[in-house]
């Protein structure tokens, strides 16, 4: 009863998120963020080092001696990277192969003892189990086991016993069961049963051994750099052995090693989001799946919120959510206001890209990684998440209409539009100019040996607008910007009518597509550096460059809808012509 309708939104944001999260967060922001703390914590070592060894008379050679051209103590860090690498992937591989069959999810909020049914209740339980799996499918397989677990809520969880899928069930839901109370425990059954359908067990295993190797992992590496530098920042400070005389400013060192714990820390927070929200878009699938069993997704959610026990979100949960190291799953309250709401559904949500986006601009805003070497790992990060959230708008948007007729209404389509040309827009500012002059004033108001004029201040904030604000800005007034998000908008919207056969293979495309324009803007962008691109490129992109300040933003979305609709028509045709 799977319906490509209703579940394909779903799941091109599934396939989008996983590709965000192993394609850019964790090789991009995770790994990169390691490198240059770790590279950090290797130069305050040897500092370190030095000074004790001073102490014992002993001379070794100053830091710009030893670290020729940065690469020395560079390879040490990649070295201690790849040495935490190794050990990630033996923890990983212990979880995985513990099976963790107690507790399938990441974070799950306790361990759940699995037991056989009374047999005063297995048959009836049984029956109803092998109703609703034939109901779902219509050549369905051997029903799957059924199995208890002691707790009064009302809940069920997929596991598995001697090597069968099984579904494990409350006490208080078999309670409701034999009271003849069925309804919820239908809508229940059927979201476990959805699961196992697809396939969803061995992912949810995968995504727990992965949480635990990951924090687990990074932990070990944030703790052991931060009292390494928080050592040598004192050593330092307080000028141990008298050797090499710096900076007297607590605040600049304070500031140095913030700014690298900081960056990895959020780092592990946004894997650990990204690993939450592909859960909760895999439950979502779920129920889109069961509701689709049911007979719709009103009569779903109406049952599940009328029933006791859906618990609202709450401020403690959002905090976890957003600083948290554990994985915060969705509550039920904001799953069902996901299902209630078909046009939050069907089209992209935004705010998933936020935290990815945020880190990575404010970063480069901030100025905490200019002239480190490190500063293209987050202009890279920066075009892989723009590239993604065009992607995943044509992918999403296309057909959406055959799943919402009359699309998805005017104010949602023009919102869409200008969040799209707003993420464009961050392609327009230069982070080489706004990370140098960021840093010249961070260095200014922290460090005392510095010092800077009235005059001087003013002409750093008027070089920090003209790089970071002044060209939005400008696209704004001389009506650009609103160019773009109209013609954004018109390709969204002919996208959404698109009907037809073939139509996996179109939006495929017309996602690829996306992807590519978005990559090819990037390079003619101010945004882009000689870092990013390759030589030849770099010296040759005056006309890329005239292109993207006239049309840049838009261009993207339009040709990915222009190949979409291309692909489409040739598509249908295909298909009825014998």
């Amino acid at each position: 009863m799977d319906s490509p309708r209703d579940l394909s939104a779903v799941a091109i944001e599934l396939a989008t998120y996983k590709l965000v999260l192993f394609g850019m967060v964790v090789p991009v922001l995770s790994l990169g963020g390691l490198t240059f703390l770790i590279h950090q914590a290797v130069v305050d070592a040897y500092r370190l080092a030095r000074r004790l060894a001073a102490l014992l008379g002993v001379d070794f050679k100053p830091v710009a001696q030893v670290n020729f051209e940065g690469r020395t103590f560079l390879a040490v860090a990649a070295a201690i990277l790849l040495l935490g690498l190794v050990v990630f992937t033996v923890q990983f591989a212990a979880a995985l192969k513990r099976g963790r069959s107690l507790r399938t999810l990441p974070d799950a909020w306790s361990d759940r003892r699995f037991r056989e049914v009374p047999a005063g209740l297995r048959s009836l339980l049984e029956s109803k189990v092998r109703c609703l799996w034939a109901q779902m499918f219509a050549d369905p397989e051997p029903a799957p086991r059924v199995l208890c677990f002691a707790s009064t809520g009302l809940s069920a969880c997929v596991t598995e016993a001697e090597g069968r899928p099984a579904i494990a069930l409350s006490t208080g839901l078999i309670d409701q069961v034999s009271k003849g109370e069925e309804r919820l425990a239908s809508v229940i059954l059927l979201h476990e049963m959805a699961h196992l359908a697809g396939g969803d067990l061995a992912q949810f295993r995968s995504f727990a051994a992965f949480v635990e190797a990951y924090r687990r992992t990074l932990l070990i590496l944030l703790g052991t750099a931060a009292v390494i530098s928080l050592v040598s920042m004192l050593a330092e400070y307080f000028d141990l052995a008298g050797i090499d005389q710096r900076s007297p400013s607590f605040v600049a060192y304070l500031t140095t090693i913030a700014r690298d714990l900081v960056f990895c820390y959020v780092s592990m927070i946004l894997v650990l989001r990204y690993v939450a929200l592909i859960i909760m878009l895999t439950e979502l699938r779920a129920d889109l799946r069961a509701a689709m069993a049911l007979g719709g997704l009103g009569m779903f959610a109406s049952t599940v919120r009328n029933a006791s026990g859906v618990r609202a979100s709450s401020h403690r949960h959002l905090l976890r959510t957003w600083i948290g190291t554990r994985v915060a799953h969705l509550t039920a309250d904001e799953r069902l206001s996901l299902l209630e709401q078909p046009r939050r559904l069907f089209t992209p949500k935004y705010r998933y890209f936020a935290a990815s986006l945020a880190l990575s601009v404010f970063m480069i805003v901030n100025g905490s990684l200019a002239f480190s070497g490190f500063d293209w790992i987050l202009q890279a990060a920066v075009v892989a998440t723009i590239a993604a959230v065009n992607a995943i708008t044509v992918a999403m948007f296309f057909g959406v209409d055959r799943v919402m007729p009359g699309g998805v209404g005017l104010r949602r389509g023009l919102a869409t539009a200008a969040i799209v040309v707003a993420v464009n827009g961050l392609f327009l500012f230069s982070p080489t100019e706004v990370m140098g002059t960021t840093r010249t004033m961070v260095v200014a108001v922290s460090d005392p040996n510095f010092a800077y004029g009235p005059s001087e201040i003013r002409r750093f904030l008027s070089e920090w607008y003209g790089a970071a604000a002044k060209p939005a800005i400008d696209a704004i007034l001389d009506g650009r910007a609103q160019l773009w998000t109209l013609v954004v908008f018109l390709a969204l919207q002919a996208l959404a009518k698109m009907r037809g056969t073939g139509q996996s293979k179109a939006f495929g495309a017309a996602a690829a597509a996306t992807a590519f324009s978005t990559l090819v803007v990037a390079a003619g962008a101010p945004f882009a550096t000689y870092l990013l691109l390759p030589q030849p490129l770099w010296e040759s992109r005056n006309q890329l460059a005239q292109l993207m300040a006239s049309y840049g933003p838009a261009i993207p979305v339009a040709a990915g809808a222009v190949i979409g609709i291309v692909a489409g028509v040739f598509g249908a045709r295909a298909a009825v012509c014998p």
